[in-house]
């Protein structure tokens, strides 16, 4: 009735009822738990979670994190025998890890943050046949009230992604600036080889500068990720911490894994190169460029790697600089890019080398390192042609340069070493092809021999046929020349 009603005050437009007798029902959102409400967790019965107090909606844990609760445990009497209430302190388990009892793992992760939930626990996903004496017996069924107060998620912040560095936030930071390269940091932390109760170090308000290997490079690499004011625990594998050497100042062993309660109290950024003058830009990149210059010196490559790419960061947007300025800004990217060639020549990332020579000799086309480096680049991946070319060029300009020509002589040498692998892999090659090629000819050669008899034998037998054929013929004409004609044949009767 109601829906006949609802038609006749509805338009005549056909399409305005299009569909109302074919829609398909509307699906009904997920009903949301009450106070009360209780939840099968296990298809046994198991496990069953009845909800005493609501928590954030669609916050649950994710396996494996940290999970911290508060929880009293009783016995179905109503005898409680274990409580973190009582202790005035929660309680932190790996989630998922089998660290406690089954009911718990798979309770909690149904729990949603900030929810309190009664916990029925049946004995085979607690502690069985054997109890845990002398507070719960044998088969016992417990239940737990259990509030979800958080977890923390460990996060793979290695460059990597190995799990060479892990960083589980303990408290989140403020804003959403981190600290990048060159920035002064201030830091309080307590660091632990893995497994100890006991530091090795501690700091307290200890300020360092991003970059400058102040502190070993998994606690740098962690910093990058970490906003201010936020407190984590880190946890570095020996790459990135002492390695295979470990440190004896420090007690630290050989392949030590190491554990750092880190807090970012604060952190100051270098200028950005929009918030610098032209000058200030141009200053700022030289101090760079000659800092990278001495870490180079020192085969700080990494190090100096860093300098040189943050110098040529703050000159290759010239947008803002007079013409003059234009002119300092290039004559300073020149060797920017050159140091930045040396340096990937070292590492031997040729890809890198070649882009970075390009743009050399873009604002240099004749430069001699960049034609020299090029020349590396080409030989490492093998393009000898090119290679032989850009040597050949340097050697031009400056016929004594040593380097180019111990570099074409190196290049020579691969050449001929090259060539004379060929000529071996060939020479088998061909020796075996040779090889081949009179097998085929004795193979050939009995086929013709065999072929040869058999034509022979075939010619033989139809001779022979022949022969006899004729023999036959022959026969059969002189036993005809002896037959009387009909008319001896009559005379000879007569007589």
């Amino acid at each position: 009735m109601a829906t006949e009603a609802k038609h006749e005050h509805c338009c005549d437009d056909p399409a305005c009822h299009s569909g109302e007798e074919d829609s398909e029902p509307e699906v009904e959102a997920p009903k949301e738990p009450q106070v009360g409400d209780e939840e099968q967790i296990t298809p046994d019965g198991g496990i069953v979670k009845k909800l005493v107090k609501k928590g954030e909606r669609w916050r649950k844990p994710p396996t494996k994190c940290e999970v911290t609760v508060h929880y009293v445990g009783k016995l179905l009497d109503g005898t409680v025998f274990d409580s973190s209430r009582d202790r005035g302190q929660p309680f932190t388990f790996n989630l998922g890890k089998g660290e406690v009892i089954k009911g718990w793992d798979e309770g909690v992760a149904k729990m949603e943050k900030g929810e309190i939930a009664l916990l029925t626990i049946k004995p085979e996903y607690a502690y069985g046949e054997r109890g845990s004496p002398p507070k719960i017996g044998a088969n016992a069924t417990l239940q737990f009230e259990v509030e979800l107060i958080g977890w923390t998620e460990a996060k793979d912040v290695s460059s990597e992604k190995d799990g060479s560095i892990m960083k589980k936030t303990i408290t989140e930071g403020d804003g959403y600036e981190m600290p990048d390269d060159e920035t002064l940091c201030t830091v309080t932390y307590k660091a632990f080889v893995k497994g100890t109760e006991t530091p090795f170090e501690s700091k307290e308000n200890f300020q360092l500068h991003m970059g400058e290997e102040e502190v070993i490079s998994g606690v740098e690499k962690a910093l990058e990720t970490m906003k201010k004011k936020e407190k984590a625990e880190i946890t570095i594998m020996p790459v990135h911490a002492y390695g295979k050497e470990g440190c004896k100042e420090k007690n630290i062993p050989a392949d030590a894994t190491l554990v750092y309660d880190l807090e970012l109290i604060d952190f100051d950024k270098p200028k950005s190169s929009y918030q610098m003058t032209a000058p200030e830009q141009l200053e700022y990149a030289e101090k760079k460029r000659l800092e990278g210059n001495q870490l180079y010196g020192q085969k700080k490559i990494a190090r100096a790697l860093k300098k040189y790419k943050r110098a040529l960061n703050y000159v290759e947007s010239d947008y803002r600089m007079s013409e003059e300025e234009k002119k300092k800004a290039k004559s300073l990217k020149l060797p920017c890019y050159l140091n930045i060639a040396a340096c990937k020549v070292l590492t031997k990332e040729w890809p890198e080398v070649l882009e970075n020579c390009k743009k050399a000799l873009e604002i240099e086309s004749t430069n001699v390192k960049a034609l020299l480096r090029r020349g590396k680049a080409y030989s490492g991946t093998d393009d000898w042609e090119l290679a032989e070319r850009d040597f050949n060029s340097v050697l031009t300009q400056q016929p004594d340069n040593a380097e180019a020509k111990k570099e074409l002589a190196l290049l020579n040498k691969k050449i001929a070493r090259q060539n004379a692998r060929d000529k071996k892999t060939f020479a088998g090659l061909f020796q075996k092809l040779g090889k081949l090629e009179q097998e085929e000819e004795r193979r050939l050669a009995e086929q013709k021999k065999q072929e040869d008899e058999e034509k022979a034998k075939k010619e033989k037998e139809e001779a022979e046929k022949k022969a006899h054929e004729e023999k036959k013929e022959e026969k059969k004409e002189e036993e005809k020349k002896e037959e009387p004609t009909p008319a001896e044949a009559k005379d000879k009767q007569a007589e």
